[in-house]
């Protein structure tokens, strides 16, 4: 566990890269392309927050929190076609737990 927690203070930004283009397409207008792949958000609802003794009042807009969670691969793809290789892994959360982001004060 204490190991899991040293890991959990480095995670990794999964945050999409800019796209690299060479043509002359135009951008989307900024704002609109969200920074994370859409797959990564959670939702929890009423009954999930009951599950975690929380409520939405626990939470404002652009808080940080902190999750920890079991998923089991439910599915791996790999495929290619003319243009790029794919790979993909889905995972579905099991268990998990979730509490607001303590900030320290000095």
């Amino acid at each position: 566990m204490a190991s899991l927690l040293k890991e959990m203070r480095n995670l990794p930004s999964m945050k999409v890269a800019p796209e690299k283009s060479e043509s002359c397409e135009v951008a989307p207008a900024k704002g609109l392309k969200e920074h994370y792949p859409y797959g990564l958000r959670l939702s929890l609802n009423k009954d999930s927050l009951k599950k975690l003794k929380l409520s939405v009042k626990d939470f404002k807009v652009k808080d940080k929190v902190m999750v920890m969670a079991e998923a089991e691969v439910c599915e791996v793809r790999s495929s290619s076609d003319e243009y790029s290789e794919h790979e993909n892994v889905e995972l579905k959360i099991t268990n998990m737990t979730c509490a607001p982001k303590k900030t320290r004060r000095s």
